[in-house]
């Protein structure tokens, strides 16, 4: 059984560059939310995945993004005043601002493995993590010390009240009490977890507790400890020692409990999965549910609100509490009836368990579909979205528009393809008969008239009449066939699974295979004209020609275990790759250097569209539309600006290798450096300098050109004199083959 007790959660980091996408679904934004804190009335933050920070300055009511420079998830965060916040990552990096959070700044990590953390004031502080992980601060994050648990169990909740008095929870029943700020942490047992052992849960209850907790003085004659857990668990103590198991009336797992003295009685109110909420008006003694929403309520904080916007309220509305819970995909509701009822502050225009799969653009008019048989339509650039009806509730995998009126969707039920057809825009949708019974995974047209689908065991077929009628054409293989990039109505390729790469000149009549040197399913294909295209796929694959096909060569993507799911040019230098856990690639040189951007998420990119450098959208699971007008945040790759900040210096081996005559190297920097890169001959003489220069921490490729030498072995080394932060010179050599 998880346990958690009362209030604040803190978590997770990766140093990246701002970020250059706006959301445009879900609303204020749609990554998930693990904490919530506000300075006063008015004025609060909130954090969670992928480093997002959101500020409120109406009490909740509404909220507007902030740059947090990090990428990694942030479980909790403590408001001082209006100025002054820190948020901290399951790192133990200790972001703050000193101006409402118009900058952050990152104080690097003490320790990984950081579960939560918990600030009495600006200078002393505590960080719990695995392992029985325990440091305390006492100067504002900039020196941790270490704490004797006395466990090697993971750590997951802390609450203090003052400088003495705090409580820790953690795995295997762990729960640590102190007075003395925690020079001294004496283990406690609450009984009431035995009983609950007895309803199927024993070995849950014993060996697996994370918790989110908390202490809190509600008056001068008692402190109220919770403990909420899994199954709606909830026990309650006055003094630390007598528990009281307490009915809640509910079987969801609990995660967070907060509590406010109002007028004559205390308010309770916990929250946890399926949306669950369950408040108390008599001390925790008795529990009432309530429901918000369906999703993952993480965290759920009780403060003094101001008057709710155009209601005249009495001198009373001084003592108005107002609660707020944050959870999955940003979900935020706020309650000022004691946790009974609870209106939305963020906004989806479908379900956040709708995952969006494609997308396409025709004039002024941009259509995203995806899972439950949702198209989605904006006329003004995604500032407003509408839900088009389909008449199913079938996942689309392919969209394709040839102008604002006429478009195609295809779908799959029980391994069996439909293709649905709109000529009004999408406003009313009609079935076209393929005239088979395999997966269909892609539809293309070119133009009304001319058009491809693709599917499983090797199907393609084709339409000259806008689909009514389908004549399946030969494709030679058996691997499912994912993407097709049409160049002319003579001219398409098609990629698949097993590397399967398929070219047709002739409209179709012929589909010859072309060597893509992987076998690696490839996803997407985009081409920019005849004889320059680009794949990508499983395992970071990038692979490009521009000989038509007959040559396919791989680039490197400087990514590890993604899988690209899309990719997108717009002409012959600047181009987009996206995939699973919200990675997203750019070039601007036709693919000889790929830079990751932030795209602002974490969540699955499973479509990328941009209609010239600057102005492009990304879209993929739950309902996630993202929006830059940028091109995502890379101007030029030659000056990179630096994006993930590596831990140590590391020198990548060539790629790729054998090569003839291009080849990349790549090199991390974690601290400003001097940074020499040179090749030698096998004989040691020197070739060429590659770099000769100081470098800002990040991760660099730089590109060797063996046009002028002949076959043989060379040599690269890489020396760095780092500048601070690391002691000494590193270097290193490696060995790469030049086969002409």
């Amino acid at each position: 059984m998880k346990y958690f007790f009362f209030l604040l959660s803190f978590s997770n980091v990766l140093l990246f560059s701002q970020n250059d996408w706006s959301w445009q679904n879900p609303l204020p934004q749609g990554n998930t939310l693990y904490s919530v804190s506000f300075a006063d009335s008015l004025i609060g933050w909130a954090v969670g995945e992928h480093g997002t920070i959101i500020k409120s300055t109406d009490g909740g009511e509404t909220w507007s993004l902030q740059q947090s420079t990090i990428t990694e998830r942030l479980h909790s965060v403590h408001a001082f005043n209006e100025n002054s916040v820190y948020a901290v990552s399951e790192n133990g990096t200790v972001l703050k601002t000193t101006d409402g959070g118009e900058s952050w700044n990152a104080q690097s990590g003490s320790q990984s493995g950081i579960n939560n953390s918990f600030f009495v004031d600006a200078q002393i502080g505590w960080m719990i993590g695995n392992g029985g992980t325990i440091l305390k601060t006492i100067d504002a994050g900039n020196n941790w010390s270490l704490q004797t648990s006395g466990t090697n169990n993971d750590l997951f909740g802390i609450y203090f009240v003052g400088t003495d008095s705090g409580l820790i929870v953690g795995d295997s029943s762990t729960v640590l009490q102190t007075t003395d700020g925690g020079s001294n942490w004496i283990p406690l047992t609450i009984e009431p977890r035995l009983a609950v052992g007895k309803h199927a849960e024993a070995s849950q209850i014993t060996e697996y507790i994370k918790t989110n907790a908390g202490w809190s003085v509600y008056n001068e004659q008692a402190n109220i400890l919770v403990v909420v857990g899994d199954n709606g668990y909830i026990s309650t103590s006055k003094n630390g020692t007598v528990w009281s198991k307490r009915n809640s009336g509910v079987s969801f797992d609990l995660k967070s409990v907060t509590g406010y003295q109002k007028d004559d009685y205390l308010l309770l109110v916990a929250a946890g999965d399926n949306g669950c909420i369950v408040y108390s008006l008599d001390e925790g003694e008795t529990w009432h549910p309530s429901f918000f929403g369906s999703g993952e309520l993480n965290m759920v904080l009780g403060f003094i609100g101001a008057p709710p916007i155009g209601k005249n309220l009495n001198k009373q509305a001084d003592n108005i509490v107002k609660f707020i819970t944050v959870g999955m995909h940003g979900l935020i509701g706020i309650s000022t009836d004691d946790g009974k009822t609870w209106s939305a502050k963020s906004s989806s225009i479908v379900n956040t368990n709708t995952n969006l799969t494609t997308i396409a653009k025709a004039g002024s008019n941009l259509w995203v579909a995806g899972h439950s048989g949702k198209v989605l339509l904006t006329t003004d650039g995604g500032d407003n979205w509408t839900v088009q009806t389909t008449g199913t509730t079938q996942t689309f995998n392919s969209i394709s528009f040839v102008d604002e009126n006429t478009g195609w969707v295809t779908s799959n039920f029980l391994g069996q393809g439909t293709i649905r057809k709109t000529t009004d825009g999408g406003d009313s949708w009609f079935t076209q008969t393929s005239g088979i019974s395999v997966t269909i995974n892609n539809i293309n047209f070119i133009d009304e008239n001319t058009g491809w689908v693709t599917g499983g065991g090797g199907t393609i077929l084709k339409s000259t009449d806008g689909g009514g009628i389908w004549n399946p054409q030969s494709s030679g293989t058996n691997n499912a066939i994912f993407s097709t990039s049409i160049v002319n109505e003579n001219t398409v390729w098609a990629v698949g699974s097993n590397g399967i790469i398929l070219k047709t000149d002739d409209g179709g009549t012929n589909w010859n295979t072309q060597p893509s040197g992987t076998t690696n399913t490839l996803r997407s294909v985009t081409s920019v004209n005849e004889n320059t295209a680009y794949a990508v796929g499983l395992f970071d694959t990038i692979i490009k020609t521009t000989d038509g096909g007959i040559n396919w060569i791989p680039q490197t993507s400087g990514t590890t275990n993604s899988y690209l799911r899309s990719v997108f040019f717009v002409d012959e230098n600047n181009g987009w790759a996206a995939g699973l856990n919200g990675t997203l690639l750019r070039t601007t040189n036709g693919g000889t250097e790929w830079l990751q951007l932030n795209s602002g998420t974490n969540k699955n990119i499973e479509a990328v569209l941009f209609i010239d450098a600057n102005a492009g959208w990304i879209a993929g699971d739950n309902g996630a539309i993202l929006k830059t007008t940028t091109g995502g945040g890379v101007t030029s790759i030659d000056e990179k600006s630096r994006y993930l900040l590596p831990d140590d210096f590391i020198l990548y081996q060539n790629y790729p290798n054998p090569f003839n005559p291009v080849t990349v190297i790549g090199y991390r920097l974690p601290v400003i450096s001097n940074v020499s890169l040179k090749v030698y001959d096998a004989l040691g003489r020197e070739i060429a300098i590659l770099v000769n220069e100081e470098k800002p921490a990040g991760r660099y490729e730089v590109v060797f050109d063996g046009s002028g030498l002949s076959s043989s072995v060379y040599f690269y080394k890489y020396t760095v004199t780092p500048h601070s932060g690391k002691s000494g010179i590193f270097s290193e050599v490696k060995k790469l083959l030049l086969l002409k």
